[in-house]
């Protein structure tokens, strides 16, 4: 099965561009963890995995903004993530970032 781009609504493009400071506070705080950390293995494993989040947050916002198959749904797993690591690292502006995308985008889905 070939998944063929949709028509895509204005709000679900702008939803994406949007989507980008949700991955730039996951690579940030990946960043903190591994660069600025103590340089434990547990802080290098956590930075490990707000770079994985940053990355699916990235492809999300690529599907959102192109019409893919399933995108609304990756977009709200990975920003649900992507809160849920900004909670970790009690970031109460990446919470609000995330979960205001992730509701919005929810309700935008088909």
């Amino acid at each position: 099965m070939v998944d063929s781009p949709r028509r895509v609504d204005t709000v679900s493009q702008l939803l994406a561009v949007g989507g980008l400071l949700a991955v730039a506070v996951s690579a940030l705080t990946g960043y903190a963890l591994v660069a600025l950390g103590d340089s434990t293995l547990a802080e290098f494993a956590l930075g490990g995995v707000a770079f994985a989040i940053a990355l699916a947050e990235l492809v999300a916002c690529w599907m959102l903004y192109t019409g893919r198959d399933y995108g609304h749904d990756a977009a709200i797993l990975a920003f649900v993530l992507g809160m849920g690591l900004a909670f970790l690292g009690m970031n109460v502006i990446g919470v609000a970032i995330c979960g205001v995308l992730a509701v919005a985008v929810y309700w935008r889905r088909d």
